[in-house]
This record gives structure tokens, sequence and C-alpha cells, in this order.
């Protein structure tokens, strides 16, 4: 099968194990073909190796992982700052703000981020209606979902699943950022 486990050995903290999650040994499972296997795999070395490298010399690496953890494999659902807070052992104002230094972006964008991503994953590869989308990814309602998925991809959901996927607009975080904003202003 897989390898399971990455281990690696920071300097001051001994080994350091981060299991691959649920989430992405199902995604191995379901590939369809050698290329798709190849691209998830490709993703999921880039998302381990994009955390090790951010969690080596901060002050509260663990609290991190394992609030990162927990979110990877809840974010489908309503999670709140506290809960993640609790998981990962700190009060939610201080949580709040280490986890935008450190992840640099905050809480809320963090999760809309994942959500979208996984939303445009179901428009490719499912006939799922924008709307049952949207409720697997815990967007509050279609509109809602749009809103955030253009303000993130530069297209609405319906377009970019009849261009399959095609061209998206490539927003850097700053730009979504501000894309985001101006969606909620607009509210």
């Amino acid at each position: 099968m897989l390898i399971s486990r990455v281990e690696i050995s920071p300097a001051k903290s001994g080994n350091l194990s981060m299991e691959i999650n649920s989430q992405n040994l199902k995604l191995v499972q379901e590939a369809k073909s050698i290329e798709e296997l190849t691209d998830i795999l490709h993703m999921i070395v880039d998302r381990v190796t994009g955390t090790i490298s951010s969690f080596r010399g901060i002050p509260h690496a663990a609290a991190l992982r394992k609030a990162e953890n927990f979110i990877l494999e809840n974010y489908t659902r309503k999670i709140s700052l506290k809960e993640i807070a609790d998981v990962a052992g700190l009060s939610p104002p201080y949580f709040s703000t280490i986890f935008k230094e450190e992840m640099g972006e905050n809480l809320s964008k963090y999760l809309n981020r994942l959500r979208v991503e996984k939303a445009s994953r179901l428009l490719l590869e499912t006939e799922m209606s924008l709307s049952e989308i949207a409720a697997c990814c815990c967007f509050e309602d279609q509109s809602w979902f749009s809103k955030i998925f253009k303000a993130y991809t530069g297209i609405s959901p319906g377009k970019y699943r009849n261009q399959g996927g095609g061209i998206v607009k490539n927003i850097s975080e700053a730009n979504f950022s501000q894309a985001y904003s101006n969606t909620i202003k607009k509210e």
C-alpha cells in the first residue's frame, strides 16, 4: 500500500510524525487512473512538506498541527473557533492570533479556501447539484457558496463546471483577501 506516515527529525523536538489524513487516503483509493493517482500523490507530498516546513521552529507547532489535522478532517461540517482552539489546547483569541501569524490567513478564509478546493473537485467529478455541493462543503446556502467560489476562482461554480475546470483566474492570497472582503461588504 502507500506510506501512511512521514517522519522527520527536527533538531529541537525529536521525531515529528504526521499521519496522512483519511481524506487523502480515500482520494488515493478512489483514483481512477495512474495520472490521477500521480496528481493526488503530488498534492499530498506538497501539502505534507509544506506543513512540515511551516511548523519548524514555531513555538506552538504541536498545537497548530493538532488544529490543522482536526480542520482537514472536519472542514466539511460546521466547526467553531472554540472547538478548534480546544483541540489545540489554546484559548480561542490566542489560537486565532497564532493561526493567522503562522498560516498567513485567518481561520475563516482558510476554511473557505479548503471548502472551495473540495467544491471544485465535486463540480468536476460528480453530477451533484450546486445546492448539494454547497451543503456538502458546509456553505450556508447555494448563493453564499457561489459568492465565495467566485471570489476565490474568478468564475461562478456553474461556469467552472461547464468549462471542465478550464482556465481559472489565478488569484494570489492578497487578491483573494481583497475580493473576499469586497464580497462580504456587499452583503
